[in-house]
């Protein structure tokens, strides 16, 4: 099963498949006589060598450790609450109770032990986080306290497969519990008396900022009544403006 070539000296060769996960119990190294190699998947290995002469005399047994591992664990479907996180730009949220749930999955076909997942939140690592797996695929929770408010801050997953080798994702977090602020700028509010609208027409012009995630829709509506109409009336009558986004508009 293996290629020898020379006389006083030798060279060695060793004709060697891998292949992804961990393979059949007790079948993880098999041979082939036809292609003279052998097919091994993925995990540690001991590769033992002895020389042998003519004489009788052999050498020291060589011990050669190693692994075979194709791919790094793959992070994905990270979620804070019901917010799906991306790796690319901030994740705007809100959260305002005191701890918040992350979940998420990372695949990897040669496995990940027990608290080989870990979250980072700012300066804050979670080592107990929940994993549940089924097949190659690794399912993750983790109750957190909510992100530092009105603050962009770094959410770091990380996980480590068998063979040590390990991923990183971070996800930059706003949790912005901040409300939009609207001020009237024109006509004047509260006019009444020789001050009340008389014209044919008028345009009402408001200023609204937000400091943090930005704004993103407007909507209004008007209601003639001496009762001031409450927050469920205006979600239901309101008529929604298209506004480019931002963190002001007037």
């Amino acid at each position: 099963r293996t290629a020898l070539t020379g006389g006083s000296s030798a060279n060695f060769r060793l004709a060697i498949e891998t292949k992804a996960g961990t393979g059949e119990a007790g079948k993880e190294i098999s041979y082939s006589e036809t292609d003279n190699k052998y097919t091994i998947y993925e995990g540690k290995y001991k590769l033992y060598l002895k020389v042998y002469d003519k004489a009788g005399n052999t050498s020291t047994e060589t011990l050669y450790d190693f692994y075979v591992d194709q791919a790094k664990p793959n992070i994905k479907d990270i979620k804070l609450g019901d917010w799906d996180l991306v790796d690319s730009g901030t994740n705007y949220v809100k959260v305002t109770d005191d701890n918040i749930n992350i979940t998420g999955s990372v695949e990897e076909s040669y496995g990940i032990e027990n608290g080989n997942i870990t979250v980072t939140v700012g300066d804050t690592t979670y080592n107990d986080v929940t994993v549940t797996n089924s097949g190659n695929v690794y399912s993750f929770t983790k109750s957190i306290s909510k992100p530092a408010e009105n603050e962009e801050v770094s959410i770091i997953i990380s996980a480590t497969d068998k063979a040590n080798r390990e991923s990183s994702v971070t996800y930059k977090v706003y949790n912005d519990t901040t409300d939009p602020v609207i001020e009237f700028t024109s006509p004047d509010i509260d006019l009444s008396g020789e001050d009340s609208l008389s014209g044919s027409s008028y345009k009402f012009l408001a200023s609204n900022t937000d400091v943090g995630s930005g704004i993103v829709s407007l909507k209004s509506y008007f209601v003639q009544s001496a009762v001031e109409p409450s927050n469920d009336d205006i979600k239901a009558n309101a008529i929604a403006e298209s506004i480019t986004a931002g963190n002001s508009i007037s």
